[in-house]
């Protein structure tokens, strides 16, 4: 279960917030680590559909219908700490809170559905 006291280093952090290019800071980038490709495009002043999987040790993020990106925690990569995080994103808990944050910006949020998967 996550620990809210040490809440970045909980889980995994999706931006959310528009903006343009292919940075890690990039809309639907893992924050800080992986950014988008070029061709997910996002839809300014309209609705934009995110979709997150988390399924075990595979975790993908798909934009207006473009997957973002598809990671594997199990790869060598996520055993080591990144970018601002200070735990390896492999430890994680897999388990705990849903975060909406908006740093001070105007941003709007309808329609999240949370499944579980079996």
């Amino acid at each position: 279960m996550s620990d809210q006291k040490d809440w970045l280093n909980t889980g995994l952090e999706i931006q959310i917030l528009p903006t343009k290019g292919t940075t890690t800071h990039s809309t639907v980038a893992l924050y800080d680590l992986v950014p988008p490709p070029a061709r997910a495009a996002v839809r300014e002043k309209d609705w934009n559909n995110v979709h997150i999987l988390c399924s075990g040790p595979i975790v993908a993020r798909t934009m207006n219908g473009v997957e973002t990106s598809r990671i594997d925690l199990r790869d060598e990569k996520w055993k080591t700490p990144q970018g601002k995080f200070a735990l390896p994103y492999a430890s994680l808990p897999r388990k705990g809170w849903i975060m909406l944050q908006d740093h001070g910006d105007k941003v709007s949020f309808r329609n999240i559905r949370v499944r579980p998967l079996r």
